[in-house]
């Protein structure tokens, strides 16, 4: 197995869709895939700490909660 290394630098942005809440890497799922992406590369990467598993996994439960008070998903079976 051959051990290779990158960086990737993330995309730039214009101002106008620059983060105006003061949100830490507010700039969509740019920083979460750049971090996923060089975990690929890490042997024995298990985590982001960019996007910590415990908060992926906050994500999908609200995801959930709000697509069943929608409705949407309403009649497939396992959701």
């Amino acid at each position: 197995l051959e051990q290779r290394s990158f960086v990737q630098p993330l995309p730039t942005f214009p101002p106008r869709l620059l983060a105006r809440r003061g949100y830490p890497n507010g700039m969509g799922f740019a920083y979460a895939a750049s971090a996923f992406e060089r975990c690929l590369y890490t042997d024995g990467c298990r985590s982001l700490d960019e996007l910590p598993t415990a908060e992926q996994q906050l994500i999908v439960d609200l995801t959930a909660e709000v697509f069943a008070h929608i409705g949407i998903y309403q009649n497939v079976s396992g959701m």
